[in-house]
């Protein structure tokens, strides 16, 4: 008798152990990366590859491009 309720009383330990680990490890992820803010519009290394510069708008590549100097619409 006395040695199922120290079985007992051990298990409930255990899963108390447990369960403030998992928790513990939880609660101590790294936050999540956030987003850098957008780059302000300019022109940039056109990433197609196919003219020198095209122009970032802040938010997406326009159509607008550039080699060495002259300006011209390519769409992506």
């Amino acid at each position: 008798m006395i040695c199922g309720a120290l079985l007992c009383a051990l298990v409930f330990v255990v899963l108390v152990v447990a369960l403030v680990v998992g928790l513990t490890r939880r609660n101590t992820r790294p936050a999540p990366a956030t987003a850098s803010p957008p780059s302000p519009a300019s022109w940039q290394a056109d990433p197609s590859g196919r003219h020198q510069l095209r122009y970032w708008d802040g938010t997406q590549w326009t159509d607008t491009v550039s080699d060495e100097g002259l300006a011209s619409v390519d769409p992506l």
